[in-house]
């Protein structure tokens, strides 16, 4: 097998792993084996090894005594991990008020706009929470920091999985839409300062939230 077809292989099993935890297929605490593994993806023991490596790397996944375990986050853990996608995100803000184009954080304004005609009834939490990290990831993106992009990338599928276990599932849309609109009408305004607090008081709110949750 040549090189490419052999990264080929690598990448499918990573991706289908990481995929698999995330929707909770595999959810925290999970024991798998290579075995079961290789079997579900219809792939050998090689490229499932090296996909347990890169996810234990993401923090994904521990190895345990017959296998491979899914990641279960502890208090301190998750807390963390909201911290630095405060950091991420507040230098995402802070790098889109100098670098990013007009025309396109006016488009991220009105993706937060169109928030109103969603039917609560018809998606499910998971789906609205997809949404609303797009918001997020958008700001990062126009941040035009490459570097900035890789590392929140990781950090986002960890919120995934967060959200999933922990966080309300009774979302006020109005509430996330009026708190998206003024932190990127703070970014439009070239108001960095503002943008920063507001992504702050954020996720002190989603912080404070989560601490009640999971004790």
């Amino acid at each position: 097998m040549d090189q490419e077809a052999s990264n080929a292989k690598k990448d499918t099993a990573y991706h289908a792993f990481k995929r698999n935890i995330i929707d909770f297929t595999f959810p925290p605490g999970a024991l798998l084996t290579e075995e079961f593994l290789a079997e579900k993806f219809k792939i050998s023991r090689t490229p499932i090894r090296d996909a347990i490596l890169k996810l234990q790397q993401d923090g994904l996944v521990e190895r345990a005594s017959k296998g491979v375990q899914v990641k279960r986050f502890t208090l301190a853990e998750v807390i963390d991990t909201y911290l630095v996608r405060e950091a991420l995100e507040k230098c995402a803000v802070r790098l889109c008020v100098e670098r990013a184009d007009a025309a396109d954080l006016v488009s991220i304004r009105e993706s937060v706009e169109s928030y109103v005609h969603i039917d609560t009834n018809a998606e499910s939490y998971f789906s609205l929470n997809e949404k609303f990290i797009d918001f997020h990831s958008q700001l990062v993106k126009y941040s035009n920091n490459n570097l900035l992009l890789s590392q929140y990338g990781g950090i986002v599928d960890r919120i995934r999985i967060i959200n999933r276990m922990h966080m309300n599932q009774s979302l006020s849309i109005n509430d996330v839409m009026i708190r998206h609109l003024n932190i990127i009408d703070a970014v439009i305004d070239r108001n960095a300062f503002l943008a920063e607090a507001l992504i702050n008081s954020s996720f002190k709110r989603i912080i404070k939230h989560l601490e009640v949750s999971i004790e």
